[in-house]
């Protein structure tokens, strides 16, 4: 299985990058941190992932925000995370968008894989 892992802090994919390291399965992992309420994060997403793995098969769209977030440094992020960020509202439809091309490619291949 190959997984593409992104985050806006580094320290919650370091940790997945070791844990796939301890289990040998590190080359099946990439880690993209990025910050999704930048306007070209989702099409970075797709395109660093289809040049390391070739292709996407499953797009799993799970981006927010939760209070855990919420600091008193940081509070508008959450605003502005929902107000601009892509793969808010409509992220689905974007992000599948930009993968459409990879998705469509195991669609039509064959055997399905």
């Amino acid at each position: 299985m190959r997984v593409a892992g992104v985050d806006r802090d580094r320290d919650p994919l370091e940790a997945l990058a070791a844990s796939a390291r301890e289990q040998g399965k590190a080359d099946g992992l990439l880690t993209i941190q990025t910050d999704l309420t930048n306007d070209s994060a989702a099409e970075e997403i797709i395109k660093a992932t289809r040049d390391r793995f070739g292709r996407i098969d499953v797009l799993v769209n799970n981006a927010g925000i939760g209070p855990g977030a919420i600091r008193p440094d940081s509070w508008q992020r959450p605003l502005k995370f929902h107000a601009s960020n892509p793969f808010s509202i409509p992220s689905p439809v974007y992000a599948r968008q930009s993968a459409v091309p990879s998705l469509d490619q195991l669609n039509s291949s064959p055997t399905g894989c």
